[in-house]
């Protein structure tokens, strides 16, 4: 919970490249708690979008780090999404700001985040993550990359076994 001119206030922010690249300094004058989710997940969502992220760039985070913006220079498009995901991995876990995840969130019918936030009598809610229909193509490249996506370093959020769990729901219905 954070104070402004005397009022509490909480702010959920969405656009999460340019804070996960200011998150030290905001760390400084406000509660941060990050959220994280499997990158198989992260990966089918960015393989699907009409966004930057999609072609391996983050332009609100480049902007204000300086290293990343060198590191997403080089290589092919998944490459630089893998560096992507591992930078903000290491943000989060860096910041020593809390760190939930995001599957955590929908099993516990939001009550983790409540907690993170101390909005104690918010009502829970049962959760579902949305039934999603992928692309043939989305799953090739989904199983092409899985040997890349196992040896992510996720800084200890997702054990190899949550990672290969995931890759296994999606992978076992195709060809």
């Amino acid at each position: 919970m954070t104070e402004y001119k005397g009022t509490a206030f909480n702010l959920f922010v969405k656009q999460n490249a340019l804070f996960t690249a200011n998150l030290t300094s905001l760390n400084e004058h406000y509660a941060v708690t990050c959220i994280v989710r499997n990158p198989v997940d992260v990966f089918m969502s960015w393989w699907s979008i009409n966004l930057p992220v999609s072609k391996g760039r983050l332009p609100a985070a480049e902007k204000f780090d300086s290293d990343l913006a060198k590191t997403l220079e080089k290589n092919g498009v998944f490459w630089r999404q893998m560096r992507i995901y591992e930078w903000f991995c290491h943000q989060f876990k860096h910041s020593k700001s809390p760190v939930i995840k995001y599957e955590d969130i929908i099993s516990s019918g939001g009550k983790c985040l409540f907690d993170a936030c101390e909005l104690n009598e918010a009502k829970l809610e049962s959760l579902n993550t949305p039934e999603r229909q992928f692309k043939p193509e989305e799953l090739k490249i989904l199983k092409n990359q899985s040997k890349a996506i196992l040896n992510l370093n996720t800084q200890g959020f997702y054990s190899l076994n949550d990672i290969s769990g995931r890759l296994n729901q999606l992978l076992s219905n195709i060809d």
